[in-house]
């Protein structure tokens, strides 16, 4: 114990920087948003503010000078209205705070070869409801884990920044528990329910490799990344055909590949075009049983989350050649994605909940304006406007949001030093 406690104790020492890089940025706004068409009224509702504060800095330990010791601390919050991603449905909520810490450590191994090893820890509130305590949520999450990875930059034919990692998260959902979980299994025939009261947690193993290309000095670069996500779940069971669950618990599997092509004119000025595909394959079924107690109309979908997603990006950002108010000049940048998603089995209901004989299909679209001006060296303001578009065959809407027109206009201020 006392070996521990003098390391504790000499480790300010150890970390007496050589070099000390800080870097903060800390931003708010005030966010205005609305509906634009009659299919969502829950959308439209007050004005909201956004905050976000991002913060790390580095540092060059003496006894290893090829060491460095980086900490990190990042913290989002939102109270305006919008929808969320739970589980491939969007759900409202009224309230979001995401606060996320890692620590470790970069060495230097070569000049160009670099091995790094963080740990993290992730907290995720979403508030559903006004009434809902923060903190509370039905879909608040925890995330604990690491990641490792090699950085190595080469120059066969351009100059080339490689990454290759691997991560580990472990997600826990603390206030969830299914609702089958809470019924006597001795009244529905004693299924497996008990066994998926914390259906929601999971792991991750995920496995990464990017590169980055400067493609000579035309300006032009080359973004290229692809990872695979293997994701157990802890007590979540596989259900069968007759609506029972099975001793199999599910596994998701995701790869993604993203390729972007980003150029820019200086040091503001440029674009970026950008796609990227995600596969998503898994084992978990969905039974339905329509709410009624007649087992003759159940439909049972298998393979149920699993879906192939197309995304198409593009952006442009312009400085003006002018000063604005002050010494600086402004920018301008806008974006637009569109993504293309299909599920493989699941199918889509009409308004009436009934099931067609369509695959659920979502053609989303999204359009944002923005202008961006610094006040001093580092201090700047910014005025956002999104256009977002949700489409899709999934008429039946009485849990997730499907199909809705959103626009948010936002004016904030971001100190970055």
């Amino acid at each position: 114990m006392k070996k521990y406690l003098i390391i504790i104790l000499l480790l300010p020492f150890y970390l007496n920087a050589m070099e000390f890089i800080p870097g903060f940025d800390i931003n708010g706004s005030i966010t205005y948003p609305t509906i634009l068409t009659n299919e969502s009224s829950e959308l439209d509702k007050k004005i909201g503010v956004e905050a976000g504060f991002a913060g790390s800095f580095m540092v060059n330990t003496d006894f290893l000078p090829q060491l460095w010791f980086i900490p990190t601390i990042t913290f989002n919050y939102s109270s305006t209205m919008q929808p969320l991603n739970v589980d491939d449905q969007r759900f409202l909520f009224t309230q979001w705070m995401d606060i996320y810490f890692s620590g470790g450590f970069n060495y230097e191994i070569l000049n160009n070869l670099e091995a790094r090893i963080r740990g993290f820890y992730r907290l995720d509130y979403a508030q559903q409801t006004m009434d809902e305590k923060i903190g509370k949520g039905l879909y608040d999450y925890i995330d604990t884990g690491f990641y490792t990875e090699l950085f190595m930059k080469t120059e066969i034919y351009y100059p080339s920044e490689i990454t290759l990692g691997f991560k580990y998260i472990d997600k826990r959902f603390p206030n969830y528990e299914s609702l089958i979980s809470m019924i006597d299994p001795d009244t529905i025939g004693g299924t497996l329910n008990a066994s998926a009261k914390k259906e929601k947690d999971n792991l991750t193993y995920s496995f990464y490799i990017s590169d980055e290309i400067k493609l000579g000095d035309s300006g032009w670069m080359a973004l290229f990344s692809f990872t695979y996500d293997y994701i157990p779940y802890f007590e979540q069971r596989i259900i069968s055909q007759i609506g029972e669950l099975t001793d199999s618990k599910r596994i998701d599997r995701f790869a993604t590949l993203d390729i972007s092509f980003p150029y820019y004119k200086d040091a503001i000025s440029g674009m970026e075009i950008g796609y990227s595909l995600i596969v998503k394959t898994t084992d978990q079924n969905y039974y339905d049983s329509l709410e009624n107690l007649d087992p003759g109309d159940d439909v049972f979908i298998p393979n149920y989350y699993s879906y192939i997603n197309h995304i198409i990006k593009l952006s442009l950002t312009y400085e003006f050649p002018f000063e604005l108010f002050t010494k600086y000049k402004p920018a301008a940048i806008i974006s637009f994605s569109f993504d293309t998603l299909t599920y493989k089995e699941r199918l889509a209901k009409s308004q009436l909940g009934i099931y067609t004989n369509e695959k659920q299909q979502e053609n989303n679209y999204k359009l944002s304006f923005d202008i961006k001006q610094n006040i001093t060296d580092f201090w700047n303001y910014y005025l956002n406007t999104t256009f977002i578009r949700y489409l899709s065959n999934m008429k039946w809407e009485a849990y997730g949001t499907y199909n809705y027109t959103y626009l948010t206009i936002s004016l904030g201020t971001a100190f970055i030093f």
